[in-house]
């Protein structure tokens, strides 16, 4: 069954990545809820898509309101090195 991790409200700039590295296949993390593809979490969210770690839905809510969806991909997620 997949996990539903809601970190759209989140403020801190690291919380995708630490949700990012929490999931497994088929997880979904809500990084923004809103008309456009904006917040704090758009970056990582498309940096995640672009290393092939998630795919990037929507979810319409209603006319003018979507959930920004990143559901996790089945590439094993590299975890970042101490400087």
């Amino acid at each position: 069954m997949s996990d539903v991790k809601y970190i759209a409200a989140d403020r801190s700039k690291v919380a995708f990545d630490k949700a990012l590295r929490s999931t497994q296949y088929g997880d979904i993390i809500v990084y923004h809820v809103g008309g456009y593809a904006a917040g704090l979490h758009r970056i990582p969210a498309m940096t995640a898509y672009n290393e092939g770690y998630v795919n990037l839905v929507q979810k319409k809510l209603s006319p003018k309101l979507f959930e920004y969806i990143a559901q996790r991909r089945n590439k094993k997620v590299k975890t970042k090195k101490s400087q």
